[in-house]
Parts: structure tokens; C-alpha cells; sequence
């Protein structure tokens, strides 16, 4: 997934946004999400910040979280989900390139063990930001290009899609 990001909406106050990744377990439910969180750098002009977790929405400064700080500028950086089986349990990474495709960081995303037989395959990718408790902004433009899931199982009742891609500038939350 590829995401356009400007240096000139990071005006040093705290906006963000979410991009979540779900699997299923076998009886085609949901069974964990993998989060990165990216917003702009609190304080700091023309920086972003990001993060990744389990959690949504999450906090891309947290400590905890091993963030990252983007200084790379203006343009198009591409997040990429990578899971896998290593010795019979599931394996999750999450890669940050620049635009140009240096890469900023590989998040190991540390899980519960889940054995490999306990996941069944991709169950969604979304876009999730909040602002309930009124203490952040939102972005209002995330531009998103090139964007594939690849279901690795289809559940009972829906229909088989072995891979779709997407392209649009979205506007959330004007």
C-alpha cells in the first residue's frame, strides 16, 4: 500500500490516522488486527511520526511502540504487511519505505504465540481514525494508491476474491 504523505500538513500539532490489517481463525472470524499508526510530529514542523501495534487507534508517538520519526519529506511511502509461518507459529512484520523505496524500519510486530493452524487468511484492510475523546485531529485527505489484499481462504458465505486492488484520494472526516 502506497500512501502520500506532505510535510506541509505536519504543522506541528497532533493529527493522525490508522491503517489496520486483519486475519481470520479458521471458522472464518476475526482473530487479530495489526495497526500502523502515522500521524504528524506533536511540536515539531514538517515531521511525521509513526508506529505500529495490535491495538486501533493508536498512538504513533508511543514509546512502547518503538515510532519512528519521518523526515524524509513529501511523497508517496509504502506500507507493506508481511505474514508468515516460522517453525508452526505466525510471524508478523511491518515494513516503512520512502518514497523512492529506502527502507525506514521493519516493525516485528511481538504476538501472543498463534499457531499457523489457527489462521485461516486475510480478513480486511481499513483506514481507522478517531477523535471521540476530541484531544487529536484527524487528517482530512489520505491519499492511498496501489493497495492489494490477497484472501488466502474464502469463508463460507461470501464470495472468493483472490486479489483486489484499489486506487482513490479518500476524504475522511471534513
Amino acid at each position: 500500500m502506497d500512501i502520500y504523505l506532505d510535510a506541509a500538513w505536519a504543522d506541528g500539532s497532533d493529527k493522525r490516522f490508522n491503517v489496520s490489517h486483519a486475519i481470520n481463525n479458521p471458522e472464518c472470524s476475526h482473530r487479530v488486527d495489526f495497526i500502523i499508526a502515522i500521524g504528524t510530529r506533536p511540536g515539531v514542523n514538517g515531521e511525521f511520526i509513526a508506529s505500529a501495534s495490535q491495538n486501533c487507534p493508536g498512538w504513533p508517538s508511543d514509546p512502547g511502540r518503538n515510532p519512528v520519526v519521518i523526515t524524509a519529506g513529501t511523497g508517496w511511502y509504502n506500507l507493506k504487511y508481511i505474514l508468515r509461518d516460522v517453525a508452526g507459529q505466525l510471524d508478523v512484520d511491518v515494513e516503512l519505505r520512502a518514497p523512492g523505496g529506502a527502507l525506514i524500519t521493519t516493525w516485528d510486530l511481538p504476538t501472543a504465540p498463534i499457531a499457523i493452524t489457527e489462521v485461516s487468511g486475510n480478513r480486511y484492510v481499513w483506514f481507522c481514525a478517531s477523535n471521540a475523546t476530541g484531544n487529536y485531529g484527524t487528517m482530512d485527505h489520505i491519499a492511498f494508491d496501489n493497495v492489494t489484499h490477497t484472501a488466502v481462504q474464502a469463508c463460507e458465505g461470501t464470495v472468493a476474491v483472490e486479489e483486489k486492488t484499489w486506487s482513490i484520494m479518500k476524504s475522511l472526516y471534513r
